[in-house]
């Protein structure tokens, strides 16, 4: 029989792998230039040759040649392919490339086989000392591990001092969800037998933050924007944005819904319109008797949306509300209000490659900006798109009860509609004028 030769695993960071292959079963020795991975290699084969058969699992987690940096490298190529929906990669993998790329900043030469609900617990307190925003602005520069705990040994001493009124610490669900993302990344790595499982299930032995005990903040439930709220707001924004948010406002969609409207992806029926987005929230589940989402359009919609179709008359592919035709609005109506004549060398000055090109549908922090900036200009409280769904669920609801807001909301669940809709107390007024 012949001895099974060490094999190099090539990465696209030049951090090449060695490992060996016993009876079908691959073994992982470390980087393959490294002098560890030699001696990995001697004693795997010794005890193959030993006992005849593929050796145990190692006995110990320092015999683990898989570092954290390793573990991190391995798996975001698969995240990248795996988060992936209509051909586009997913926010999700954004979070988990952020965190992992943190994780493996602060020990990412750290054994995986090392890596403890102490060690977890200590970068989760790094995650919410380093994501506070200090007078409403966020550091750049990220802390050390060492500057970290420092940082943590000095605050022992003044645990007693008030905190500053101008710090704000991260929401308690994003760092809960943070660490929920990490142990995913070594749960991944034990399915595949990189890593031992017994570090993955150490790692689930800390539990997540609970209300009121740490010092990441309790975020504030989405509550219903103002209708006057709205419509002040809208007096500044641009007639394709404008467009949205009250297609929203009668129709109760989410903001992802209206951003992606399409011609095609509209039915004209009986008076009213049926629009199944192109692609929509929970989508991605495989289940053969989900119903797609169904957005019935009124009369009050479709005199939205009919300048906007008749404008793709001739393309139902692609997109009804684009930043494009947002900006070549903005600038006709510059040119409106100028005073002077224009020059001829000011007639054209568009640049052939601009860097920043607008895309052609809104994402969702484009459309956020815009209303964000037109709330700032109309002199109102900051909101954001998903508050209108809050209003408009909650007027059905309140009108016509909680089983016709659950159609109009895409629902499975009556539960989550009442999450959704605040629930109205005008009746309870009226009883308490009275009786109270």
């Amino acid at each position: 029989m012949k001895v099974p030769k060490k094999c190099r695993q090539k990465r696209k960071d030049g951090n090449d792998l060695a490992f060996v292959i016993l009876n079908g079963t691959k073994h992982y020795l470390g980087a393959y230039d490294s002098p560890e991975s030699d001696e990995n290699y001697k004693r795997v084969i010794a005890e193959f040759w030993e006992t005849k058969k593929t050796p145990p699992a190692k006995k110990n987690k320092k015999d683990d040649p898989i570092t954290i940096r390793m573990l991190v490298d391995m798996y975001l190529p698969w995240a990248e392919e795996y988060y992936v929906k209509n051909g586009r990669k997913t926010k999700e993998y954004d979070h988990f490339e952020r965190v992992s790329h943190r994780l493996a900043s602060l020990y990412g030469d750290m054994l995986v086989g090392d890596f403890d609900p102490l060690a977890l617990e200590e970068f989760r307190d790094y995650l919410i000392e380093d994501c506070k925003k200090v007078g409403g602005r966020t550091s750049k520069e990220h802390m050390t591990l060492t500057e970290f705990r420092l940082f943590k040994e000095q605050s022992k001493k003044t645990k007693h001092l008030p905190k500053p009124d101008n710090v704000e610490y991260p929401a308690r669900g994003y760092i809960n969800t943070s660490i929920s993302r990490l142990r995913s990344i070594f749960q991944w790595g034990a399915q595949r037998k990189l890593i031992k499982s017994e570090t993955y299930y150490d790692l689930k032995l800390l539990k997540g933050l609970k209300k009121g005990r740490s010092k990441a903040r309790e975020s504030q439930k989405v509550k219903p924007v103002a209708d006057w709220i709205i419509k002040k707001t809208s007096l500044f924004l641009s007639t394709i944005v404008g467009a949205m948010v009250q297609l929203q406002r009668v129709t109760g969609m989410r903001p992802e819904e209206v951003r992606v409207m399409r011609s095609c992806d509209i039915e004209q029926r009986d008076g009213v319109w049926l629009y199944i987005p192109w692609e929509y929230k929970m989508d991605y589940l495989d289940n053969p008797d989900d119903i797609p989402r169904l957005i019935v359009l009124g009369p009050r919609a479709q005199e939205i949306l009919k300048p906007f179709m008749a404008a793709r008359q001739d393309t139902p592919d692609k997109w009804l509300f684009s930043p494009q035709d947002a900006m070549a609005e903005r600038h006709k109506k510059a040119r409106e209000r100028r005073k002077t004549k224009v020059q001829p060398s000011q007639i054209d000055r568009s640049i052939p490659t601009p860097k920043n090109k607008p895309k052609d549908h809104y994402n969702s922090p484009a459309y956020h900006r815009a209303i964000a900036r037109a709330a700032k200009k109309a002199d109102v409280p900051h909101w954001f798109p998903y508050q209108i769904r809050h209003t408009t669920v909650t007027a059905v609801r309140a009108k016509e009860g909680l089983d016709v807001a659950q159609i109009v909301a895409g629902h499975k669940n009556a539960k989550t509609t009442e999450i959704y809709a605040e629930p109205d107390i005008a009746a309870a007024i009226a009883w308490a004028r009275e009786n109270g």
